[in-house]
């Protein structure tokens, strides 16, 4: 009984230490991987769209200089330089207001706000049929969100309210900004607002009544304002998700943490929300705002490890007996020691193998003892038995012999 204990104590401790062990690795390997640089990430922001990527580098210096994540003196000429001049802003509020066309985050709050008055509205339902008329090509998307637009806002008294008219300005100016950059992911709910609203009659009843029509009009309004009417960011955001539950994830992110879930939005997209999940959205925000490198590299991990068949196949069972809340616990003790500094996770990993090594040791020791002898008697013995069996038979022929 008393052997029995100890090797089942063996057992756990050697298992135990496979585990640790497995999980520093995990968790020092996100920490490599992670990075934050709020300068690169602002320079490499403009460098792909020199108009639209201002405004997300503006984001990522205010989040960094908010969480006093970089020098106050270098983000501050960082955001100098990056700044929009009022003259920038008042020339592209009035160029969305007066041509609807959306190039930046400020020609954006032009063009709905001349949507919301519905001036925006009837300017593009002009244009279009002039286009028409003219037997130019027409883009039906905007016809048909520019109708809404105009019925919704005529029909505010009947129940459709200005939070359809509002979803659908942005539907329609989210269109025209990501029909210009090309960042239309076609399996994103961006695109499935655009194509759901776009093809609803201009019936306010008709809107009243879809479900999720309201809902994908109502979701991203509230991202809309939560990203601080940034239509680039907006577009980005929204392009990067794939479901309305995701959008509304997004838009609740937006209002209840600002600039933080913003950024994290902006930077990783729909796989935010999977770092929410996992850890929860207060746990992965503060470990965001703390050590937003180590948050992205917890994703890095996750995204390698979706990847890996085997991996995704031992998830899947352990859901599917209940055990859910053990996958939150490993991902919060990882989250946890890839914030330690290097030194720590050296520490550990060598503690694990402390536990291991005398283990391997006393194995090592021991093998020869247990190992199975030959049975050197086992020859005699057969030789023996056969003698038996043969005078055995002797003796009964002699008893039968005449």
């Amino acid at each position: 009984m008393l052997t029995l204990l100890l090797w089942l104590l063996r057992s756990a401790s050697r298992l135990t230490a496979l585990v640790l062990m497995a999980v520093v690795a995990v968790a020092g390997y996100a920490r490599w991987q992670g990075e934050f640089d709020p300068i690169q990430l602002a320079g490499q922001a403009v460098a792909a769209d020199p108009k639209a990527g201002r405004s997300e580098a503006l984001q990522i210096l205010d989040f960094a200089a908010e969480q006093n994540l970089a020098d106050p003196g270098v983000l501050a000429a960082a955001r100098e330089r990056y700044e929009y001049t009022s003259q920038e802003k008042a020339w592209a509020v009035a160029q969305g207001a007066v041509t609807g066309n959306v190039v930046d985050a400020w020609s954006a709050i032009g063009a709905i706000g001349s949507d919301l008055l519905v001036i925006g509205d009837l300017r593009d339902l002009a244009v279009q049929s002039w286009r028409y008329q003219q037997g130019l090509s027409v883009d039906p998307l905007i016809t048909a969100l520019s109708g809404i637009g105009v019925a919704t806002t005529a029909a505010e008294l009947t129940g459709v309210g200005v939070t359809v008219d509002a979803g659908t300005s942005v539907a329609k100016n989210g269109w025209r900004f990501a029909r210009g950059t090309g960042k239309v992911v076609p399996d994103s709910v961006l695109r499935r607002m655009f194509d759901e609203l776009g093809t609803l009659a201009t019936n306010p009843a008709a809107i009243r009544n879809s479900r999720s029509a309201v809902e994908l009009a109502d979701s991203g309004w509230r991202l809309f304002r939560g990203v601080g009417l940034d239509m680039p960011t907006f577009v980005k955001i929204s392009g990067n998700l794939k479901s309305v539950d995701d959008l509304k994830a997004a838009a609740r992110l937006t209002e209840t943490y600002g600039n933080s879930g913003k950024t994290l939005l902006l930077l990783e997209g729909g796989d935010a929300l999977r770092l929410t999940r996992n850890l929860g959205e207060a746990k992965a925000m503060t470990l965001f705002k703390r050590q937003p490198a180590v948050a992205r590299g917890l994703l890095r991990v996750s995204q390698r490890a979706s990847q890996i068949a085997p991996l995704v196949r031992l998830v899947k069972v352990i859901k599917k007996y209940g055990m859910a809340g053990l996958l939150t616990a490993l991902a919060a003790l990882v989250a946890a020691l890839a914030g330690l500094p290097w030194w720590s996770l050296l520490a550990l990993l060598a503690a694990c193998l402390l536990l291991l090594v005398p283990g391997l040791i006393f194995n090592l020791l021991t093998f020869g003892k247990f190992k199975r002898q030959p049975n050197r008697n086992k020859g005699q013995n057969q030789d023996q038995s056969k003698g038996r069996r043969g005078k055995k038979k002797v003796l009964m022929v002699d008893r039968w012999r005449p």
